[in-house]
């Protein structure tokens, strides 16, 4: 006669779940605070024509512009990290 084998689990390897690498951490360091105030205290030079005033605005326009573009970009890598 010939008899039917049991039906049995398969054992299943044991799975080794490896740590995930971070990335370092991205500092953003500024000057210092008191340098920062100096130069706010010291004059603009004067300019020989008189375009002074609306190249100061433009200057304040791209910084601005740049600040914002800066912050947007390490906001996407936070959000994508």
């Amino acid at each position: 006669m010939h008899r039917s084998t049991k039906a049995t689990h398969k054992r299943h390897r044991r799975v080794v779940h490896r740590k995930q690498h971070k990335a370092p951490v991205i500092t953003l360091r500024l000057a210092p605070l008191q340098d920062l105030a100096a130069a706010l205290r010291d004059p603009l030079p004067s300019s020989p024509s008189g375009d002074g005033p609306y190249l100061w605005l433009a200057g304040l326009a791209f910084t601005l512009l740049a600040v914002s573009g800066l912050s947007m970009h390490f906001l996407t890598e936070r959000v994508v990290r």
